[in-house]
């Protein structure tokens, strides 16, 4: 082989592979937004007023595919309720950090991270997916292992770390406190299919910062 063919044999090659990165990216894609579609679907059949975790059969009916797909993607509809929750929390902890960027102040920011997780149990349709999701979790229980609540919200209480770090407290021992008491307002709102007012989010956020603020040395 000369060098004029050798040159082309690793030009077709490396285009080739080039061609096969396209393909898979292009495959990555199209898997990307199936799996989006069935997350969306499922959750706006959690938000229904029967407030029942669907069926597999409801599922896939209204996402439009079949079994076999389904469970490609997600082994069990656990899994899938699963991945829900998850997505549920990555928004919630988008939402609530894209607040926390508007504000200067720690102090603020922790009050707005407090405002931000009370308001997923505010609106009535949200509340009733979130008891919905939780309470078939609860039922089927989360997956074995220590600490898998707390990495499973992890995205959201690591929004606490920042602020906590300029109000002088340690967030790896401080935030799991404020993410326990704000979590535990957020449970007893779900369960008793209530919403908090305003002055019971802004006296939540009061009583968070006044137990920082003592703690600090």
């Amino acid at each position: 082989m000369n060098d004029r063919t050798e040159k082309a044999a690793v030009t077709g090659a490396g285009r080739a592979a080039l061609a096969v990165d396209r393909g898979m990216m292009d495959r990555r894609e199209a898997v990307e937004a199936e799996i989006e579609r069935i997350l969306t679907v499922t959750l706006e059949l959690l938000s229904r007023e029967t407030a029942a975790v669907p069926s597999v059969s409801e599922i896939v009916r209204a996402a439009g595919i079949s079994n076999h797909t389904l469970y490609r993607f997600f082994p069990s509809k656990n899994d899938l309720i699963m991945a829900v929750f998850e997505k549920g929390v990555q928004r919630a902890a988008e939402w609530i950090g894209a607040g926390l960027a508007r504000e200067s102040s720690p102090r603020q920011q922790v009050r707005v991270w407090v405002r931000g997780l009370l308001h997923q149990v505010s609106g009535r349709a949200v509340a009733r997916t979130s008891r919905t999701v939780i309470r078939h979790l609860g039922t089927v229980g989360l997956p074995a292992g220590a600490g898998v609540e707390d990495a499973l919200l992890r995205p959201v209480i690591s929004l606490l770390d920042e602020p906590l770090c300029r109000l002088g407290r340690d967030p790896g021992r401080d935030g799991p406190y404020v993410a326990d008491l704000t979590l535990g307002a957020m449970r007893r709102y779900l369960w008793t299919d209530t919403a908090p007012a305003s002055e019971d989010v802004e006296r939540l956020a009061d009583f968070v910062l006044r137990g920082l603020e003592a703690g600090v040395r």
